[in-house]
């Protein structure tokens, strides 16, 4: 199988992080390599003493920017294969045992599934509900992948990498209708095997 990296985003999500990384360095399958991207985080240094205790990789920018955050965290690592995840969300651990036999196609750029909801308590409070198939008329209209999932660092680099949007469309749903239109495959996995953190203060909980 090829190797992973998992790309961690952070900003002022310190209180969630110690979550996240736990459910990262516990999966049955393990990453070869974690790396936090603190991007302008209030309390760095709370960040970077969680990832020290764990022995996690952090780097800090000033960007302010979940799009250049990304970047910055593929600059940082060299696996064929990347799995993003904002701090305030974790996964299941079987999630890299199940999603990533089928990154063995070459051809394959995304593999991903959906998600439950959860709130500040880790208590689930409902399945995601835009996450499904892909439908390739849908998609210009709707997002139905999400952040959290396996993309091939081939792919995303082949369409100029993330790019920073305006407040109407997220930057994952940007990234992969280029994808999708460069025409790489994109598969759907129907199990939950990540949970999205719903809280206030979120940019999918501020966006108009």
């Amino acid at each position: 199988m090829p190797k992973v990296a998992a790309i961690v985003t952070c900003h002022n999500y310190e209180r969630y992080l110690q979550r996240c990384l736990d459910t990262l360095l516990s999966q049955k399958t393990a990453f070869a390599k974690i790396l936090v991207v603190d991007d302008s985080s209030d309390d760095k240094s709370a960040v970077a003493q969680i990832c020290k205790t764990q022995r996690v990789e952090c780097v800090r920018i000033e960007a302010r920017s979940v799009a250049a955050a990304r970047n910055v965290g593929m600059s940082k690592t060299t696996e064929p294969v990347l799995c993003f995840i904002d701090a305030d969300n974790f996964f299941s651990s079987v999630f890299l045992e199940r999603m990533l036999p089928a990154m063995s196609d070459p051809d394959l750029a995304v593999h991903y599934c959906p998600s439950k909801l959860v709130n500040d308590a880790d208590t689930v409070i409902g399945d995601g509900t835009s996450i499904g198939p892909l439908d390739y008329e849908r998609l210009p209209i709707e997002n139905c992948i999400d952040t959290c999932n396996l993309v091939r660092r081939e792919a995303i680099e082949s369409v100029g990498g993330w790019v920073k949007t305006n407040p109407m469309m997220y930057e994952d749903w940007h990234l992969f209708m280029r994808i999708s239109r460069a025409g790489w495959k994109i598969k759907f996995n129907p199990i939950h095997y990540w949970f999205y953190r719903v809280h206030e203060g979120q940019m999918r909980q501020a966006a108009p």
